[in-house]
């Protein structure tokens, strides 16, 4: 590519008749070895008089120059230049943990393979009208808003990179609106649903992914969360369980990482059902162990007695089977997925008139009002079942004296 086009001259373009057919310009410039060089461009049959033809080879000359002066990586695709961008993200280290987690680096890598056809355009010509129009393309061909919503998240952050770096002046994803998630209620179970998985998961053997299910239910516990659970995390008599990590899914397997807000918890849990359900997971991997309880804090509930954890897409998978066997629909009408546990769980306690913000902390919601946007329906009900507790708690039991009051403190 040439550095800059110093010259520039035009040419008539004639037929065999003598006459000119068309005008072409010509720009000279020097290669990397310091020979001339030279390119030329055969101007269209709109281009008639000379001086039409002057302006539009100024015109192309600047345009040319302005090419030439781009930096070198912002010619390459954006496809390339969001893998080297990943992959820079991926190598930093802030106080010995790398800046991205594994899973986040898979799940970019799977957005920049579904770029398709703006992926193949060099990061300096996209345009915002060029992002606007392949997310709509994207929807009218099937793929889903989540995903769409998750490339133009990943391209805003390659643009914005590339700004600092000064590859490019302007980042062409900032002016587009990404679409919108539809708005739904949470699939989760009904109530006769959670009695009766509480039912069957009590009569099981307490495999990994059967207490697993049962501290989702009855805690709220992403998957990941409690195939992170260790038994030092389990306090039996306060009845509560702190959650401290996840365990991640990426390149290269399974790995520990913090929870997704980064912050750890303490949930509360019934001291009876839950706990007879932990206690009997305790004393079967105590019998594996041949009753040893050195070290035995370290090791994961729902993992093996030689201190691995369970993998999160494999108890999930184990988990879809139990719920098709069990024939089990949500109250939005689909299958029952091991997340949906957990909105069952965060839908129970709101129904039942917990407050909003107990409720955020047991599900580490990074706010108040991700719980209110996403459980509306369910914190509706809960009012009315707080409102009706309030009543009840103040209303006289019926074998109490009613003592009349006949005149007020102010009376003497």
């Amino acid at each position: 590519m040439a550095a800059k086009y110093t010259s520039s001259m035009l040419r008539e373009v004639k037929g065999k008749d003598g006459k000119r057919r068309a005008w072409k310009g010509v720009l000279k410039y020097k290669d990397a070895d310091g020979k001339w060089k030279q390119t030329a461009k055969t101007f269209g049959a709109e281009v008639r008089t000379k001086t039409q033809a002057t302006k539009a080879l100024h015109i192309w000359h600047d345009e040319m120059n302005a090419e030439a002066a781009k930096p070198e990586q912002a010619k390459i695709s954006v496809a390339e230049y969001a893998e080297a961008y990943i992959a820079m993200r991926e190598s930093v280290q802030v106080d010995g943990m790398r800046m991205l987690e594994r899973s986040t680096v898979l799940d970019y890598r799977k957005s920049i393979a579904r770029l398709g056809s703006i992926g193949e355009v060099a990061l300096c010509d996209v345009t915002t009208k060029q992002v606007r129009e392949w997310e709509r393309r994207q929807l009218e061909k099937g793929m889903s808003v989540y995903q769409v919503r998750k490339c133009h998240r990943l391209l805003h952050l390659v643009f914005e990179y590339a700004i600092k770096e000064e590859v490019v002046d302007v980042n062409p994803v900032a002016r587009v609106t990404p679409p919108s998630m539809p708005k739904k209620e949470p699939n989760s179970l009904t109530r006769e649903g959670m009695q009766y998985v509480t039912a069957q998961l009590e009569s099981m053997q307490t495999t990994p992914v059967v207490v697993a299910s049962y501290i989702a239910l009855h805690c709220g516990l992403r998957c990941a969360e409690a195939c992170a659970l260790r038994w030092r995390d389990v306090d039996f008599e306060a009845g509560t369980i702190t959650v401290r990590g996840a365990i991640g899914v990426g390149k290269g397997g399974s790995y520990y990482k913090s929870t997704k807000t980064g912050k750890v918890r303490v949930v509360d849990f019934d001291t009876n059902q839950l706990a007879d359900m932990l206690k009997r997971r305790r004393n079967m991997m105590l019998e594996q162990r041949d009753n040893c309880i050195t070290g035995f804090d370290e090791l994961y509930v729902c993992g093996n007695v030689d201190g691995g954890w369970a993998v999160p897409t494999v108890i999930s998978r184990q988990w879809a089977s139990l719920s098709s066997a069990w024939g089990l629909v949500g109250t939005s009408g689909e299958r029952v997925n091991f997340h949906a546990l957990r909105h069952s769980f965060v839908t129970a306690q709101l129904a039942t008139g917990a407050s909003v913000r107990d409720v955020a902390d047991n599900a580490g919601h990074s706010s108040t009002q991700m719980t209110v946007d996403t459980y509306a329906s369910a914190l509706r009900t809960g009012k009315k079942a707080a409102a009706e507790h309030s009543g009840a708690y103040m209303r006289p039991n019926a074998d109490a004296p009613v003592i009349t009051i006949r005149a007020t403190g102010t009376e003497g």
